[in-house]
């Protein structure tokens, strides 16, 4: 009897650390985690808040670093305040060729 107990509990124990699990990794994929801080830097630039607006999307790239849109948006935001050095730095890091400073230059200027 206190064997059937003892599987059960155990059973019970591992089913509730599964769903504990399922639910604590749904929905906090890197690329979801990403994809939220760059919707929040979008919203805090739009409020022209370029300071927080730097820190989601470098919270962005420290949660996908191979992703090209956080670097774009960090470079984005840079421009937005003048700092033409930091913007083309972020835009060079950029890991995707479709952001590079050099063939953006123009759309800047």
């Amino acid at each position: 009897m206190q064997l059937v107990r003892f599987n059960l509990a155990r059973r019970a124990a591992s089913c509730l650390a599964l769903l504990a699990f399922a639910i604590t990794s749904c929905g906090s994929s890197p690329e979801v985690r990403s994809a939220r801080y760059i919707q929040s830097g979008k919203k805090l630039l739009e409020k022209k808040d370029t300071a927080h607006a730097i820190l989601q999307f470098e919270n962005a790239v420290k949660t996908t670093p191979n992703r090209t849109e956080p670097y774009c948006q960090i470079g984005v935001a840079f421009l937005a305040t003048k700092d033409v050095r930091q913007g083309v730095a972020a835009l060079n890091k950029s890991p995707g060729p479709e952001f590079r400073w050099t063939v953006q230059w123009e759309h800047f200027v």
